[in-house]
């Protein structure tokens, strides 16, 4: 199961659906020479972290082994984080990790040459990368 966590948490590092949050500066805030006056609106982005090379090392490449570092964890944040983190987050990975064991076990997958695009969200030039047929099984 570690493994499966670890495909679902890159697959959110690479394109998770919320790609920014709206946030208003309570008061004057000093950051990196910039000052943002309070009540200002501050809209962080999430998919700049995420594929910040400082931060990841070949942040393009889909790679779950990256997850082994617990530090990963620290430095993506698809569900947001501190007080207003997502309710649903454990939800979410449950229901995920249960789509993925039956598409996984019931389900052949020929990969289409595509390239996906994650900016600012993530769409496939072509359709969906994969072709996806029913394994005959014996019932």
């Amino acid at each position: 199961m570690k493994f499966t966590s670890n495909v679902i948490s890159e697959a959110l590092r690479c394109g998770n659906v919320v790609k920014f949050v709206h946030r208003q500066a309570i008061h004057d805030v000093k950051f990196k020479g910039y000052v943002i006056p309070a009540r200002w609106k501050v809209l962080p982005v999430f998919t700049a972290a995420h594929l910040d090379p400082s931060l990841h090392r070949n942040p393009s490449d889909f790679n779950p082994s990256r997850w082994i570092d617990v530090k990963t964890n620290k430095k993506v944040s698809p569900f947001g984080g501190g007080p207003r983190l997502c309710p649903g987050i454990e939800l979410a990975k449950v229901e995920t990790s249960l789509f993925l064991h039956h598409l996984v076990l019931n389900y052949r997958w020929i990969v289409k040459e595509d390239t996906p695009l994650a900016y600012p969200y993530v769409e496939f030039k072509r359709g969906l990368a994969l072709q996806i047929e029913p394994l005959l099984t014996d019932n």
